[in-house]
């Protein structure tokens, strides 16, 4: 049923990529231009007939959207507004956005413990179970690790020399991302393919908590080893519902490497990888 609706959902939704010089994100929030990169943004957004004709207008926690169509349905655990660190070249951005957050008020879906306090006061928050399907894979093998990054690419260095320094303990056992192995070399390390043979495989993930990544782990019913400072609202918020929810362990980025290995050991219940 989930799968069926989503195929439906996307053959039933118009995409619009907008150019590199027109985007934004988080990565460009500091930048001088951001300001007028986000009117830019907003603009061309008001412009495509199919976000004003459609029938239902969802947007992934801009708020943007809301200036145009105030129907527009939200979604995620956080509001992009709030994550953001306010600087002078962001503080017109948030103000703006927040405006429209108060006035509308819309609905925003969130899975359930994962949406960030901000949500009630600047939206209506609606509690959803995991948006995916939990898969059991048959494996003789359950005890090999995944160490992964993530796509944006932050805090990759220190993913990287953990999964060098876990392969000297588990040779064999330790899998690693694109952005790690591109750092690293593919050949020192092997590469995870992230299909549902080699989730089948994994006792655990050591990661940062993105909702993402978070999601795979619940789906294939892995547990997570992950970090409480990444100085990232989101991501701290998450380790802290990771540890509420039994999802996997916290640790903090200063923990020696045997000490991440300890943790793992126990997470895993065994005394050594077999």
């Amino acid at each position: 049923m989930l799968s069926s609706g989503s195929k439906l959902l996307r053959n039933a939704s118009t995409y619009s990529v907008f150019k590199n010089d027109m985007s934004i994100s988080l990565l460009s929030a500091n930048r001088q231009d951001f300001f007028s990169k986000y009117k830019l943004w907003t603009e061309q957004l008001s412009n495509i007939p199919e976000f004003k004709n459609a029938t239902v207008s969802i947007s992934d926690n801009i708020a943007a959207p809301l200036e145009f169509r105030p129907d527009t349905i939200l979604i995620g655990s956080f509001i992009w507004s709030d994550i953001l660190p306010e600087t002078s070249e962001n503080k017109e951005v948030i103000e703006i956005e927040r405006n429209l957050l108060v006035k509308n008020m819309p609905a925003m879906l969130h899975i359930d413990h994962f949406g960030m306090p901000a949500l009630s006061t600047y939206t209506s928050p609606v509690s959803i179970p995991w948006v995916t399907i939990k898969k059991s894979i048959s494996s003789d093998v359950k005890n090999n690790i995944l160490i992964t990054s993530g796509k944006s690419g932050q805090d990759v260095e220190r993913f990287a020399e953990l999964a060098i320094e876990l392969a000297s303990h588990f040779p064999e056992r330790v899998f690693i991302d694109n952005a790690i192995a591109e750092l690293v070399g593919s050949e020192k390390l092997q590469r995870f393919s992230f299909n549902d043979s080699d989730f089948g495989t994994l006792g655990a993930i050591v990661c940062r908590p993105g909702i993402g990544i978070i999601t795979e782990a619940v789906t294939y019913n892995i547990p997570i080893v992950t970090f409480n400072d990444f100085n990232n609202k989101e991501l701290d918020f998450n380790a802290q519902m990771i540890q509420d929810t039994s999802i996997g362990i916290v640790l903090s980025k200063k923990n020696t490497t045997s000490e991440i290995v300890d943790s793992i050991l126990s997470l895993l219940n065994t005394s050594d990888i077999k």
